[in-house]
């Protein structure tokens, strides 16, 4: 759900194996940090990221495929 208060969930359907990172933007375009850097499995992928430590606002979860850009989730962090 968004918006979220201690987890953010992302879904990935891979049609193969592959090297997924998450980074997360504030609106700024600044890095607020790697949330996760994993070798994946083909198939459905769910991923919770922690965010509890973000303070309230708006921020953008960029998912990473085999180093390269594939989908850029806004998300809402609320208290």
């Amino acid at each position: 759900p968004n918006p979220v208060t201690t987890s953010l969930n992302i879904g990935v359907n891979l049609t193969e194996n592959q090297k997924i990172e998450i980074q997360l933007f504030n609106t700024m375009g600044s890095q607020m940090g790697t949330s996760l850097v994993a070798d994946t499995h083909q198939g459905n992928n769910e991923y919770n990221i922690n965010v509890e430590n973000l303070p309230v606002g708006i921020y953008f979860a960029e998912v990473i495929l085999n180093g390269t850009p594939v989908s850029t989730r806004k998300f809402t962090v609320s208290k």
